[in-house]
């Protein structure tokens, strides 16, 4: 689940067809948000926190 939203957050928040032009195919650095490549969203911290949780 992290790699998919890591693959996600440099394009997070573009318009699909900007996307579809130069689709995501490695980690990726920079983006919407200036973040390392593999870095991880939000969304990725809250399911690993939901996670353990129902450990």
């Amino acid at each position: 689940m992290a790699i998919g939203d890591a693959l996600g957050v440099p394009v997070e928040l573009m318009k699909w067809e900007d996307i579809r032009k130069n689709p995501v195919q490695d980690m990726l650095g920079n983006g919407t948000h200036l973040q390392a490549p593999a870095t991880f969203s939000v969304d990725g911290s809250l399911a690993f926190h939901c996670e353990k949780q129902v450990e």
